[in-house]
């Protein structure tokens, strides 16, 4: 039962230490993302296509020569074998050509492919022939040179490669080996800031044969097309790392201030708490439990503070109060009875005193006022209270009345306890003279017989 017990302790503390720890998650999220992108970054942003004999089917193909430039160069194409052509260069056109077109956008499109972010094309053919050299264009469509009606308009990104006939090999070209076909150029004046080869809306894909190409036959077999293409380039990929950091430490900082603001409000809470708790504890030690006033540690402790703030020259009086017949009234009505005596008389006593006087219960059904003044101030003080004891209801225990024993000195010298003691004897000679009075004390006891 123990060990269950201590285990499910130690869960609890190890899910809290867990939900607790929101940026040591993160750092170890961010930590392992970071590793991940670096080591497989390549591989898991990899969107690369591929275009071959099984999808060309999904293209647009078509093989041309050069008759729109009155030339006669013609293309032969088998519908049974896609990417695989032939093509007659001759005489007609001083510089003859044929190629052959993957068109992305359809017959007449204008909106192609998004080739912004590939990386390199890889073109794996065979070639045979005369020539020395083949083209490829990356035909651009845009708007703000382009016509869908007129093809030539279209941005040429042009790429020329060396071949050797009868030779199977993989070409990779790159974006930055494509530069933009000068008689395009020249032909549409183009400004300085639309010179540049462009990417983001490629219509087609044209396979050519080179700029010196000798006439007679050209034969060209394409087994495959790889475009090499990211989701973001190595670049993006570095500055989305280097931006989900600054965001961490951004949040790390944050959190670590509203965590230190939360600990300064619950230190300050505790603080509080714990001298409210330490005030109470005091209150406790200097007060009366059943009556809430001052016990006679608390009688001390305020008779020093009380005469350290007067002049020593002022008279200071004390009143030491006792109940008559208590005992009496106990025996007769129960200790209940008599506590709540003791709780209104106390209340009394609070009540004729100034803010300025200590008030307390010296023991059992004892009293005492602290008072700062003269001898005719505490009597007028010890005859207001027997007044309010006249006129307080007690209820069943009836009139309830005391006896009071004044005794008044200087501040300088004067000694809580020698004075109680004179106050006591004052007392002594008050309850001796018949009780509910008050006398001073004189230096001599007066006793009535």
């Amino acid at each position: 039962m123990n060990a269950a017990g201590n285990g499910g302790s130690k869960g609890a503390k190890l899910l809290g230490a867990l939900a607790n720890a929101p940026l040591e998650w993160g750092f170890a999220l961010l930590l392992g993302t970071t590793l991940i992108a670096l080591i497989a970054g390549d591989t898991l942003l990899d969107r690369s296509f591929t275009i071959n004999r099984m999808n060309a089917g999904d293209y647009i193909l078509n093989g041309y020569g050069d008759q729109a430039e009155k030339g006669s160069s013609t293309v032969s194409t088998d519908n049974d074998r896609p990417l695989h052509w032939r093509c007659a260069l001759k005489d007609g056109f001083q510089y003859p050509y044929c190629g052959y077109q993957l068109l992305f956008g359809g017959w007449g499109g204008v909106r192609g492919m998004n080739f912004a972010k590939v990386e390199s094309i890889s073109i794996d053919m065979s070639y045979s022939g005369p020539g020395e050299t083949i083209r490829f264009n990356l035909l651009d469509f845009d708007p703000r040179y382009s016509h869908k009606d007129r093809p030539d308009t279209f941005k040429p990104n042009k790429v020329e490669v060396f071949v050797r006939t009868g030779d199977r090999r993989v070409i990779e070209v790159r974006p930055e080996d494509f530069s933009v076909a000068e008689w395009w150029l020249t032909r549409f004046s183009m400004p300085p800031a639309l010179s540049r080869p462009q990417f983001e809306n490629i219509v087609s894909l044209d396979i050519q044969t080179g700029s010196w190409s000798a006439k007679g036959e050209h034969a060209f077999d394409v087994h495959s097309i790889t475009f090499n293409r990211k989701l973001l380039s190595r670049a993006e990929l570095y500055l989305v790392i280097l931006a989900a950091w600054v965001i961490f430490a951004i949040a790390f900082l944050a959190m670590r201030l509203v965590r230190l603001a939360g600990d300064l409000k619950r230190r300050k809470r505790t603080e509080q708490a714990a001298l409210a708790a330490a005030r109470a504890a005091q209150e406790s030690a200097l007060t009366d439990a059943l009556t809430s006033v001052l016990n006679r540690r608390g009688l001390v402790r305020g008779y020093e503070g009380l005469t350290a703030g007067v002049a020593p020259s002022s008279a200071i009086s004390v009143i030491l109060i006792d109940i008559d017949f208590f005992k009496r009234l106990n025996d007769s009505f129960g200790h209940n009875a008599g506590d709540a005596v003791l709780v209104a008389f106390s209340s009394i006593l609070s009540a004729q005193a100034s803010e300025a006087d200590l008030v307390g219960r010296w023991g059992g059904e004892e009293f005492l006022i602290v008072h700062v003044g003269g001898r005719d101030d505490a009597m007028a003080l010890a005859e207001r209270v027997r007044g309010a004891l006249h006129a307080y209801d007690f209820g069943a225990c009836g009139t309830v009345t005391a006896s009071f024993g004044i005794h008044t000195a200087p501040v300088e010298g004067a000694d809580l306890d020698q004075m109680v003691g004179h106050a006591d004897e004052a007392l002594y000679t008050a309850k001796s003279r018949g009780r509910n009075r008050a006398d001073f004390y004189t230096g001599v006891p007066q006793l009535v017989a």
